[in-house]
């Protein structure tokens, strides 16, 4: 059978449910979520699985940056997306917030490697 559950909640609580709720309905759930309003702060949410990857510089993403940090979590941002200090690019595989670089580019050098 078919369920349909509505419900409001701030889209920080949303952060690492997809994951679970896919587990949770063997993959075949339906998961849509759409803004409603901005509203008051309503308190911290009581419980959280996954940490959140948080930017720590501004700029320009770039993929080579991203690419080197997609083995900590799923990214929110793509190549060339404009991010700043403290934005929420992905969801931490582990229970800890982690700040990450998105705008690291590849070092590169004058000498041809042979």
């Amino acid at each position: 059978g078919y369920t349909r559950v509505e419900f409001e909640i701030p889209a920080r609580g949303l952060i690492g449910y997809r994951n679970e709720f896919l587990t949770d309905t063997k993959g075949e759930g339906v998961m849509n979520h759409s803004f409603l309003e901005f509203r008051p702060y309503s308190g911290t949410v009581t419980s959280r699985k996954n940490g959140a990857l948080v930017s720590m510089e501004n700029g320009e993403a770039l993929g080579y940056s991203i690419f080197n940090l997609q083995e900590r979590g799923t990214m929110f941002i793509k190549p060339q997306d404009k991010v700043y200090g403290g934005m929420v690019i992905g969801e931490h595989a582990r229970e800890n917030d982690l700040d990450v670089n998105p705008i690291k580019g590849k070092q590169l050098s004058n000498v041809r490697s042979s």
